[in-house]
């Protein structure tokens, strides 16, 4: 890599470097809905262009790559190829992306995939493991042109994930198509036709190839995870946060957990690595019941929804709020898709977990990155209780907000964040009306 690529490593808002600085729109849909969507807006195929796709994205076991970035190889293929066959002295088109909510600022070099491991290591010295190849996507992918724009057209999407023994996982292979409208940020008004179109005709929003890896093996270990665990306040949250100002804190707090730094508290045995999962949020309001719905697209083709209310304040910042997110009713997702939309955002949120040596409670602690339209970002280090793989006592509140404290104190001296009382749907809905 030259030395532009090597400073694009300083990601998590370092904007000082001139790359490809461009908008992406990104969209599942049916592959004949979004054919027929492209064919009456008389858009260009490059048929030139067709080609089945690899990338292949690097990372640690513990994610040490931060959250606004991916680096990855991109090979283009005469025919589908899902086995793993790296030759790590090669040179290969390697991608450097630092990405925000619509846009990607994006660098690409030829560099063998040993050279681009060795300087991601010495660019990331906070993490426990070596990068390596973590994850890959395949795809057919097709390219139309617009007037100022392009769009691409990706269909039979599978994604992997890449074991530490080299071994490949399959996480999905999508039912849908996934349409991404590109266009420089002052030439919007030609891709807006064709990005209204699409939503027209069934289009929902989703997140890149890149988060979906880590979304679904987020998905994927959750379903095992929360087998073993018990929540005593069905249809509440306990959680702290900090105001953070990038990823590499969170890091901090999960090596010290290696090191058995978090006294009373040790990695959870069940999910001692890190996990991520990522979402495009649409904030509604709730009209005369004081609550906020998040509504959130991920990978499917219907969202999920999540209802708070504002909530309270404990005496050590511990916010204490109802939520729903199981089991809501028709009617009530009807009630929230006809409320007003307050506010957009894209969220990417990694996570490690604590358990009580002395209780048996799990806590999770994470990083929660918030970008809204106009660019602006909120990192928050959060503690939130996660349930219990021990009995039950009867007034177990006291204890969990004890520890939820305990836990704080010790990011307090560790990190020197300052805790905070901010919501993201209020920090996301300031954004939003002045955008």
């Amino acid at each position: 890599m030259n030395k532009q690529s090597k400073k694009i490593l300083a990601l998590d808002g370092n904007e000082d470097i001139l790359f490809s600085n461009r908008v992406e729109e990104r969209f599942c849909m049916s592959y004949k809905s979004a054919i027929e969507t492209i064919a009456r807006h008389d858009l260009r195929e490059d048929t030139s262009a067709a080609t089945w796709i690899r990338s292949t994205y690097f990372d640690t076991n513990e994610q040490a790559l931060p959250l606004t970035a991916s680096i990855r190889v991109r090979e283009y293929l005469k025919e589908r190829k899902v086995t793993l066959d790296l030759d790590y002295d090669r040179e290969y088109l390697i991608d450097v992306n630092n990405s925000h909510f619509t846009t990607k600022n994006k660098l690409r070099e030829t560099d063998t995939i040993k050279n681009t491991i060795a300087i991601l290591n010495a660019s990331y010295p906070i993490r426990a493991t070596s990068f390596r190849p973590y994850g890959f996507t395949v795809y057919y992918r097709q390219v139309f042109v617009g007037n100022g724009f392009r769009a691409t057209l990706d269909k039979d999407v599978e994604f992997f994930k890449i074991l530490e023994d080299g071994g490949i996982q399959n996480l999905k292979s999508e039912n849908l198509a996934r349409i991404e409208v590109k266009y420089l940020q002052d030439h919007h008004s030609e891709p807006q036709k064709i990005i209204s179109a699409l939503r027209e005709n069934g289009a929902v929003p989703t997140i890149s190839k890149h988060n979906v890896i880590y979304t679904l093996e987020h998905a994927e270990r959750s379903r095992i995870m929360w087998n073993d665990l018990e929540y005593e306040f069905p249809d509440s949250e306990y959680e702290l946060k900090f105001s953070a100002n990038n990823s590499e804190e969170f890091m901090k707090c999960y090596l010290t957990a290696v090191n058995n730094g978090f006294s009373g508290f040790e990695l959870w045995k069940t999910q001692p690595v890190p996990l991520t999962m990522a979402s495009l949020n649409e904030y509604r309001d709730i009209i005369g019941e004081q609550k906020i719905a998040r509504v959130m697209y991920k990978n499917e083709s219907m969202p999920k929804i999540v209802i708070k209310d504002k909530g309270t304040l404990t005496s050590t910042g511990i916010l204490l709020r109802r939520e729903e997110k199981d089991n809501i009713d028709c009617n009530t997702q009807q009630k929230v898709m006809a409320s007003q939309i307050v506010g957009l955002s894209k969220r990417i949120k990694t996570y490690f977990y604590l358990q009580s040596k002395n209780t048996q409670r799990v806590y999770a602690v994470s990083m929660d990155l918030t970008e809204t339209l106009n660019n602006a970002e909120l990192y928050q280090l959060e503690v939130e209780y996660c349930g219990t793989s021990a009995k039950i006592e009867v007034d177990s509140k006291p204890e969990v907000l004890g520890e939820i404290n305990e836990i704080g104190k010790i990011i307090d001296n560790l990190t020197g964040l300052k805790r905070t009382s901010l919501r993201k749907e209020d920090f996301v809905a300031a954004a939003y009306r002045h955008s």
